[in-house]
């Protein structure tokens, strides 16, 4: 069962989750995923006319990370459409099982981190109820926090996920049944973009 946990970091984002699906037209139109964010990346769409993204960054040995799925979820509260007419994903890093996906947002450039500033999840999920949990692999550490917040009746899920540690990490998503789980390399937290941009540089 999730752990419905409410950091003020996550509650301010989760929002922003789902409003920014509705900017993806836009931030196709003017490049902003294709910036030096890194050039593995290629957004899916669904006329199936892109590459395959790339796995996740790969972790030790015995961390298993599962690959992000080769093509998004064909739903069209997960799409925006460009001025040209093609329908372009809410992100290009997608987890799927049976009929369960977790698109990670593309703010985090599909890395995974520690901290309580969280990640912003938007989840595809048969049914109206999703139940969220996580463990760590590698070590001990307190279990996953996962926010879902209510008043979602349609097929997405907005979610606000915080790893306590760093390490090899796997998630369990639960809906109706369906079982969707994954395996992410979680990075300290210090390395957490929200927490890098909010530390002013040293002047010496």
């Amino acid at each position: 069962m999730a752990r419905r946990c409410y950091p003020a970091t996550l509650l301010a984002g989760v929002g922003f989750l789902i409003a920014s699906i509705a900017s993806v037209a836009v931030a196709h139109e003017t490049g902003a995923f294709d910036r030096p964010l890194t050039d593995r990346w290629i957004i899916g769409r669904v006329n199936g006319s892109t590459g395959t993204p790339t796995a996740a960054t790969p972790g030790p040995t015995d961390c298993p990370v599962t690959p992000y799925a080769a093509e998004p979820p064909n739903v069209p509260a997960t799409m925006a459409r460009t001025a040209e007419g093609e329908r372009v994903s809410f992100t290009r890093t997608w987890f799927h099982a049976e009929g369960i996906w977790a698109g990670l947002s593309p703010a985090q450039q599909g890395e995974w981190y520690a901290g309580p500033e969280g990640q912003k999840v938007l989840w595809v999920r048969p049914g109206r109820f999703l139940d969220i949990d996580g463990r760590r692999l590698d070590g001990p550490a307190p279990p996953l926090e996962a926010t879902i917040p209510d008043g979602y009746s349609g097929a997405i899920q907005a979610s606000g996920l915080v790893f306590p540690t760093e390490g090899c990490w796997e998630v369990t998503a639960r809906a109706s049944n369906r079982v969707l789980r994954f395996v992410v390399l979680v990075h300290p937290a210090a390395e957490h973009p929200l927490r890098v941009l909010a530390t002013p540089e040293s002047t010496g």
